[in-house]
């Protein structure tokens, strides 16, 4: 189950804002850590538009600058790992004549499995010129992805089965995307 929202603003075409935010439950993690709260914010600015600008928009007729941070959160980690399990079976030998019923106890597992979170930042510029034929679209971004899935602290060998998961590893993505286009009709 999930709620998203998001509200927008432009000021006169040169300053442009965004907000949202997305509340997400799940059932797949423990009553505690079910919901998670992902919000998300944007700006930017049309530098073209402003009135010192005027002069420039011969050589390049457009262009904006933006900013943008957001975190989502993933659920997908898989299916109730928080709970134990139980398998009821029979004996593989006979007792009083008849193979008894049997309950065996899972491996260990953690209670405190939660949500993958994944914060994006990025810086980008949008700039167009040649009648806006040609276009340049530049992106910069970080991936931070925190408490993600993987192995928790070691059991001992005598213990006799393994650790269960546990939210402990980051991963960071860095890069750039450039894109290049030209639009024209003949």
């Amino acid at each position: 189950m999930g709620v998203f929202g998001r509200l927008n603003y432009d000021i006169t075409g040169k300053y442009l804002f965004a907000f949202s935010g997305r509340y997400d439950g799940t059932s797949r993690f423990a009553r505690d850590s079910r919901w998670a709260f992902s919000p998300s914010a944007s700006a930017g600015w049309r530098i073209s538009e402003e009135n010192f600008y005027a002069g420039a928009k011969d050589v390049i007729e457009d262009i904006k600058i933006r900013a943008s941070y957001g975190t989502l959160g993933n659920q997908q980690v898989g299916y109730y790992d928080h709970l134990r399990l139980i398998s009821i079976g029979t004996q593989g030998y006979l007792f009083g004549g008849d193979k008894s019923a049997v309950a065996n106890i899972g491996a260990p597992t953690n209670a405190t499995l939660t949500w993958e979170k994944a914060v994006h930042y990025n810086l980008g510029v949008d700039m167009s010129t040649f009648n806006n034929r040609l276009g340049l679209v530049a992106d910069f971004y970080i991936r931070d992805t925190k408490d993600m899935l993987g192995e928790s602290v070691a059991l001992p060998a005598t213990y006799g089965a393994s650790a269960p998961k546990a939210n402990s590893a980051d991963l960071r993505s860095k890069g750039y995307e450039l894109t290049l286009s030209w639009r024209d009709s003949h």
